[in-house]
């Protein structure tokens, strides 16, 4: 495995390491090196990325944790706005023929006009939250 692709795995689990701790609320990284069965400072390793994680240590997180290894390496599109994100978003939300409109869109007006609209959007959606905030 190269070093880059080390360094993504290390950031990666210790990106979820710490997700994982917030969710369980768990502020103590010591005290969960301990109830995993590893040394004292092997979570702040982790999470600093000092310490390359291996598949077993990962899987003793799951089992600490109470889920699996696929929970583990599951990515949450929730927050993500990236194509894979956008496109399960139409395909959740809109029939194959407005799909299909939408398509054509695309296809056939120019990326500034495009632009332009959806900076309109943009303005016309931030004003609209505020208008609520203001009202709250």
């Amino acid at each position: 495995m190269n070093e880059e692709s080390q360094e993504y795995i290390k950031k990666f689990v210790a990106q979820r390491v710490n997700e994982l701790m917030i969710e369980n609320q768990i502020t103590n990284r010591k005290a969960l090196s301990h109830l995993i069965g590893y040394n004292e400072h092997f979570i702040s390793d982790l999470l600093n990325k000092k310490r390359n994680p291996y598949i077993v240590t990962v899987y003793d997180l799951c089992d600490f944790f109470g889920i699996t290894l696929e929970d583990f390496f599951r990515v949450d599109y929730s927050k993500d706005k990236s194509v894979a994100s956008v496109m399960k978003l139409l395909t959740d939300n809109y029939k194959p023929e407005e799909l299909s409109l939408l398509y054509d869109i695309l296809s056939h007006v120019d990326k500034g006009s495009i632009i332009t609209l959806l900076s309109s959007y943009r303005t016309y959606f931030d004003s609209k939250i505020e208008d609520k905030n203001e009202k709250i």
